[in-house]
Parts: structure tokens; C-alpha cells; sequence
């Protein structure tokens, strides 16, 4: 869908996937008080329906049949974001348990905390990843000098991120010490770090 520039589709499909983990989650912890179980059973939910429903989006696209030439062009599309993904994969799911298991989990819970106030910055980048991407596609194939896009590009996003990265740093230990209680206090000297 990203590839052939179907990013209304896209969006609806995150928004829709959102709303459903959201909605799971709210049901199983609030209402039917299974505490972290229900975090974890909201988020497998909404992943499920987000599969389902990104079939349903891209039903006829793939016939049951091999295909070389659309196996190739997915390959040069897909392939490149592939270690991005795994590294941004594995410092999400390993950074918590390696904090928890080498400092302990008090250090972990204030790792956590820390990353969460940190997080606005996160969807930020997210969102415009999610974006360049086909559109990356989209200039190299269409623009005479994509250099001169790309160095103008890099230039103003990392200065939007190294804005929002000091918005971060700065202000969201105070809102962190405003919004928590004391014992997570000491998680505010992280947020810079983990916004990094």
C-alpha cells in the first residue's frame, strides 16, 4: 500500500488498528481487571486486526500464484528497511529486560517511565518515516537531481528532530515530576537519554 501511494489507506489502517488495541485493552483492564494481562491480550487484539484488516485492504494484489518480477520489486522496496526495523525492534523489546536483569526493577520501572515522556518525539519520527518512505521511491524515480531534495530534506528533518529532541529534554522531566508520583522522580534525568 505504501509502495503504490495509498497512504489514506494506510493511515486509516494504523488509526483503525490503534482504536481496536485501545478498545481491547480499555475493556480487559478496566472493566474486566486482568491488570497487565489485558495490556498484553489488547495489543495482540489490535495486531491480529490490523493483519486481518491489511488482507482485506490488499485482497486481489496478491495472487496465489509465484510472481519473480513482483517478488523482485517488493525485495528492492521492502529489503532496504529491514535491519532499520530489526534494530529499532530489538532496542524496544531488549532495552527494558537488559535494564531490568543487569540493574534491577527499580532501574527498569524508571527506564520505562522515562521512555514514555520521551515518546512524543518517537511519533514524531514514526510518523514521518512512515511517510518517506514511498516517497523517497516516488523522487527517485520522477526527480532529475533527487541529490539536491535529499540534502535539503536531511537537513530541515534533523533539525526538526534536534528541536523536538531539546523540547524533550527540556520540558519533559518537569511534566514527568508534575505527572508521577515521587518514587519516579528520578526517571526525569533520563528523558533526554532515551529521547536520544
Amino acid at each position: 500500500l505504501r509502495s503504490r501511494r495509498r497512504t489514506r489507506t494506510v493511515a486509516l489502517l494504523n488509526i483503525a488498528t490503534f482504536v481496536v488495541t485501545l478498545l481491547i485493552t480499555i475493556r480487559l483492564v478496566v472493566f474486566d481487571e486482568i491488570g497487565v494481562a489485558g495490556v498484553v491480550w489488547g495489543g495482540a487484539g489490535g495486531a491480529l486486526f490490523g493483519m486481518f484488516a491489511g488482507f482485506a485492504a490488499t485482497r486481489g494484489r496478491f495472487p496465489l500464484r509465484f510472481n519473480g518480477v513482483e517478488l523482485r520489486r517488493m525485495l528492492q522496496y521492502g529489503l532496504p528497511i529491514v535491519p532499520h526495523r530489526l534494530v529499532a525492534v530489538g532496542l524496544m523489546t531488549y532495552s527494558q529486560y537488559y535494564v531490568r536483569e543487569m540493574l534491577g526493577l527499580d532501574e527498569a520501572g524508571l527506564f520505562d517511565m522515562a521512555a514514555r515522556f520521551a515518546m512524543p518525539l518517537g511519533l514524531v519520527i514514526n510518523a514521518v518515516q512512515e511517510a518517506w518512505v514511498p516517497y523517497k521511491f516516488h523522487v527517485h524515480a520522477n526527480d532529475d537531481r533527487p541529490q539536491e531534495f535529499f540534502r535539503e530534506s536531511f537537513t530541515y528533518y534533523l533539525a526538526l528532530v534536534l528541536y523536538l529532541w531539546v523540547g524533550a529534554a527540556a520540558w519533559g522531566p518537569e511534566v514527568l515530576r508534575l505527572m508521577t508520583d515521587a518514587r519516579f522522580h528520578a526517571a526525569a534525568s533520563l528523558v533526554a537519554l532515551t529521547g536520544l
